[in-house]
């Protein structure tokens, strides 16, 4: 049977990651922190594939928010979308969430992947976990309060764990709502802006614990960013103008640099 399903606190770099995100061969921290190297994937198999796909606005007026887009995500690959503000971003992860109904084209996603989306309003998804990061780890079986909880430890979270999360800062909220999202094994994480505006060092913590998934557990990710530390960890960048695709390149292993 086809496994394609189809519808329309700052943070030290060089503190140890989580067992399951330990780094994998081919990606090393140097002596400045700094999260070097990038292997290939281990194949070509599609986790997340759009064809021709346009989509309406949703603001009231007439067009298309994108418009004839393609892409295919692999396992063990990572994609990011970048573009002015307005190019479509958002709504090609929204359609390929299901958060938006296609108006032409196809969206199809391997149907034993569990999906993540993080959206640039991290409280609101978190808040549902149960109010607390402690709450949230304590409604976790084993294996995934453990992994939840050393993730919490290594993003800076752990004393923060029995406060509201809508009391959290913004970037507090956006490394929980990451930590709780990974802990659940998904297959294909989907992540608006998850970095943006955040200092360096999370934003690097953040994106560590991204890559080693990566390479460890060969998890798909497509990601909307702006920001050149995100960029520069993609396997492939797409250029998004006008809600169609305007470029598109594969980056050789590139560098964290927090600076």
């Amino acid at each position: 049977m086809d496994p394609l399903h189809h519808h329309g606190h700052s943070t030290p770099a060089s503190r140890t990651v989580p067992h399951r995100s330990i780094c994998p061969e081919g990606v090393t921290v140097d002596d400045r922190g700094n999260l070097t190297g990038r292997s290939a994937p281990h194949s070509a198999e599609v986790v997340l594939r759009l064809r021709h796909v346009s989509v309406a606005r949703t603001d009231g007026k007439a067009g298309y928010a994108i418009e004839d887009v393609s892409l295919d995500c692999a396992a063990g690959t990572w994609t990011v979308l970048t573009g002015p503000p307005g190019a479509g971003k958002t709504a090609v992860l929204r359609c390929a969430v299901g958060l938006d109904p296609v108006a032409t084209g196809k969206v199809t996603v391997d149907r034993r992947a569990r999906r993540a989306y993080l959206s640039r309003r991290p409280a609101a998804a978190t808040a549902a976990q149960g109010g607390t990061l402690a709450t949230a780890i304590a409604g976790r079986a084993a294996p995934a309060a453990t992994l939840l909880g050393e993730m919490l430890r290594y993003l800076g979270l752990w004393d923060a764990r029995t406060l509201p999360i809508t009391e959290l800062s913004l970037g507090e909220q956006r490394a929980a709502a990451l930590a709780l999202a990974l802990a659940d094994g998904p297959r294909l994480l989907i992540a608006d802006g998850p970095v943006t505006e955040l200092g360096p060092d999370r934003a690097t913590a953040m994106l560590r614990l991204i890559r080693h998934r990566v390479q460890a557990d060969r998890l798909c990710v497509l990601m909307a960013a702006d920001d050149l530390l995100s960029v520069s960890q993609a396997d492939t960048v797409i250029l998004l103008a006008d809600g169609r695709v305007a470029g598109r390149e594969t980056l050789p292993p590139g560098v964290i640099a927090p600076r």
